[in-house]
This record gives structure tokens, C-alpha cells and sequence, in this order.
């Protein structure tokens, strides 16, 4: 209540300049704060507003949401599931003008690259935040799983966040300090190094206690640009993105011992790597 107060005021102090601009239409991205400016606005200008949803902020929040289903032009969000979420939790939904749009990364002056030997160990390489959502320990355990199966790789976590220091104890509980490395945060262009390198790109996503997950995490569309095989989790709307088999591998969520498995065969299996990267671009 207290933020959506500041949020009305910070909106009611950009008015005049809003004005000014006579805008046909306003539009925010997140169903937060955002998009409650946006409503604002729309109400004094007697115009239209949409809003962009993407993860967090329907999955752990309720800002207003009953009335901006019922008031906004149209919702555009950024995966299927998400629709059927909205329509699930709120009555309003059900009358409200919701659009998928998935996001996507810009493809001009980028050519598709060929798919490329596996480099001397593969290296499997996972980036995001250090957060429960991101399910990092289950991405250990499943590397513990193949290192015990004597299986050849090196696997590289790019991120930071709060469970940083408890993913370096795991990883030292596990054995795994010549195995995994944990690199922080990177800047992008370093980023896309190691996706020039990587033998695999893997994200363990889960749903984390309070609710949160991701949407369809853009680290998956980076890497099938970039050619690398991906294997994820049947989460939210990477199903959309990742199909099982044919542009990826996929497994449940929290499931250490699939995911290890899943890689184990994407690492071995020439054919299936290639089809998948050739589908996936």
C-alpha cells in the first residue's frame, strides 16, 4: 500500500510533462509499479494503458491486478502458461485482452553458427542469478552424478546473488572445486565467450518456495542463437521454448539424477545434438 501511495504521487508529479507529450496510448512493462503509474496516468490523461507481464511480478505479486485486467486495453505477456495463470487466479482475466508475445533476441547481422566439436572437457555452462529459482544445488548434485560416472567435463556457473556462499560450500561438500567453477558476474561480451565455448548450455530452473519462477529465461534463446544444445526443466513457459527431444532435452524440476542424465546424453549423442541445435535456431 505504502509503495503504490509513493507510486501514485511519483505518477501525479509527472502529469504536465505527460501532458505536454499527448501520448495515444501508455505502456508499461512488469504488473507492478509500472504498469499502476500507467493506470494513473491513463485515468487523468483519458487515455489507454497496457502492461507487459512477465514472471515475478504475477507470480509473487498482486499489484491492483483485479483492476488492471478489467481497465487496460490489452496485457501482453511472455508465455502461454502465464495466460492460463492469469485466467486461473483472477476472475477479471477471464474478459481481459491477453496477448503472448515470447520474447526474443535481435538476430540482425548475426549469422547462425555451425554446430561445433565438443571442446577437451565439454564445458557445461549454466548463467543467472544465484537465487532459488535458478536451482543451482540440484545443477551440483547432478554434476557430482556424472563426475562418480567417470564421465569428462567442466562445468562454469556465471552469475552472483544471494546464495552465492552457500553454493561455494556445496560445491566444496560435493568434491567438485576442479569440476565447477564459479565465475560471478560477467560482463556480456564474456558471456558470449564462453557461449562460443560451451558444449552444453544448462539451466536447472524450479519453483522456489515463496511461489517465484522464471518465465522463459532469455539465457536459453542466447544459447540456441549461439548454437549450443540446451537442457532445462519442464517449468512455466520453458516447455514453449525447450521441446523435449527436438530443441532440447528437458526434465522435471529437482530431479538431480534426470538432469545428469540428460546431459550424460547430450554430451554422447552426436545426432541428437546437432538435430537439436539445427531445430532450435
Amino acid at each position: 500500500l505504502a509503495r503504490s501511495l509513493i507510486t501514485w504521487m511519483r505518477a501525479i508529479g509527472l502529469l504536465e510533462d505527460v501532458r505536454r507529450i499527448v501520448p495515444d496510448h501508455i505502456h508499461a512493462h512488469w504488473a507492478t509499479y509500472p504498469s499502476t503509474a500507467a493506470m494513473i496516468l491513463a485515468d487523468h490523461l483519458d487515455g489507454s494503458f497496457s502492461i507487459t507481464a512477465h514472471a515475478h511480478d504475477i507470480f509473487l505479486e498482486n499489484q491492483l491486478m483485479p483492476q488492471k485486467l478489467a481497465r487496460a486495453a490489452f496485457v501482453a505477456t511472455i508465455s502461454e502458461y502465464n495466460r492460463i495463470y492469469l485466467r486461473l487466479r483472477y476472475a477479471a482475466a477471464h474478459d481481459a485482452r491477453i496477448e503472448v508475445i515470447h520474447c526474443g533476441v535481435p538476430l540482425e547481422g548475426r549469422s547462425l553458427p555451425a554446430p561445433r566439436a565438443l571442446a577437451k572437457p565439454p564445458l557445461l555452462l549454466s548463467v543467472g542469478r544465484h537465487d532459488e529459482v535458478k536451482a543451482f544445488p540440484i545443477l551440483l548434485a547432478a554434476c557430482a552424478a556424472l563426475k562418480a560416472r567417470g564421465i569428462a567435463f567442466h562445468c562454469e556457473i556465471v552469475g552472483d546473488g544471494p546464495l552465492r556462499s552457500m553454493l561455494e560450500k556445496r560445491r566444496r561438500e560435493l568434491g567438485l572445486e576442479n569440476e565447477v567453477s564459479l565465475s560471478g558476474a560477467l560482463p556480456s561480451e564474456e558471456v558470449e565467450e564462453r557461449m562460443g565455448r560451451a558444449s552444453v548450455f544448462v539451466l536447472a530452473s524450479t519453483r522456489a518456495r515463496s511461489g517465484n519462477m522464471d518465465g522463459i529465461p532469455v539465457a536459453l534463446v542466447e544459447a540456441m542463437v549461439h548454437g549450443v544444445p540446451v537442457v532445462s526443466t519442464r517449468i512455466s513457459g520453458i516447455p514453449e521454448l525447450v521441446r523435449d527431444g527436438e530443441t532440447g532435452l528437458l526434465v522435471e524440476p529437482d530431479d538431480a539424477a534426470a538432469l545428469a542424465q540428460a546431459l550424460e546424453r547430450m554430451l554422447c549423442d552426436h545426432m541428437l545434438r546437432s538435430r537439436c541445435v539445427a531445430a532450435a535456431q
